[in-house]
């Protein structure tokens, strides 16, 4: 395999905008045959692809895009072989990394890290096959939630919440297709919710709402109807609901019927 190379200085004037940028271009040699490289300017950013075509069922594409600024925005490498493989990498216009994964056959593989634009870790996700366990932070440091997740997005098995003070607003098992009881809290440790849920997302029988404060803001019942699984159309209010504000006054009741109907409603 030959291989030649060469710099393109490209000038982008957009306004009075302007930048140049120096990028190495790579023209490959392939069995005596020049594989292909594009240069193409896309709105606010430079996008600079190349594509090296190997051979049949086996090739290779590479993207670079930047910033007005000059700064790298995106590398992107992609290779189409006996498996698919996508490396990403992103960075803010201030040059710190904003994140960066491995994709193999469409699913997460090894570590995937994402960053606020200060320098802080976001989320950690370290992934087998696309399965595998998640971490968020808040920008100071502390952890947010950690949970774990299939085909690189879907939580199952238990989840936990936190404040950023450091208090444990929930925990749920996303694994638990029967109902379960969810109390969350608020971060100053008060209550928060308390009802109980089915497949992990649909509210079933006694909701209990609190305010920040401790004071009751909201209850009722929810009931399953039909065989369709959604919240709107498969789990509906019945029964006495009740609102109260933030010092603890009734301020609305709500009466439903047992489909869900709204048949009477108050408000004080």
């Amino acid at each position: 395999m030959k291989t030649n190379y060469f710099l393109v200085l490209i000038l982008i004037t957009i306004g009075v905008k302007c930048f140049s940028i120096n990028i190495k271009e790579f023209t490959f040699l392939y069995n005596d045959t020049i594989l292909k490289t594009d240069t193409i300017v896309e709105d606010s950013i430079v996008l600079i692809q190349k594509e090296y075509y190997l051979k049949k069922d086996n090739f290779l594409t590479k993207e670079e895009k930047y910033y007005l600024s000059g700064n790298i925005k995106e590398k992107i490498v992609y290779h189409k072989g006996k498996e698919s493989t996508y490396t990403y990498n992103a960075w803010y216009d201030n040059g710190v990394l904003k994140e960066r994964f491995n994709y193999i056959n469409n699913q997460y593989e090894g570590k995937m890290e994402k960053w606020y634009s200060s320098g802080s870790i976001k989320y950690i996700g370290e992934y087998i096959k696309g399965k595998g366990k998640l971490t968020e932070y808040y920008e100071s440091g502390k952890i947010k939630r950690e949970e774990l997740v299939k085909k690189s997005l879907i939580s199952y098995g238990v989840a936990k919440h936190w404040c950023e003070n450091g208090t444990l607003i929930y925990t749920i098992d996303y694994s638990n297709d029967n109902s379960q009881l969810i109390v969350k809290y608020h971060c100053n440790g008060n209550k928060m919710l308390e009802t109980n849920l089915v497949s992990s997302i649909y509210p079933v029988g006694l909701w209990r709402l609190w305010h920040e404060n401790g004071n009751l803001e909201e209850e009722g019942y929810y009931k399953k109807h039909g065989k369709k699984i959604s919240f709107d159309e498969g789990y509906k209010k019945i029964g006495n609901w009740k609102y109260y504000n933030e010092q603890g006054k009734l301020i609305k009741e709500e009466n439903y019927d047992d489909n869900g109907e709204l048949i009477d409603l108050k408000e004080y």
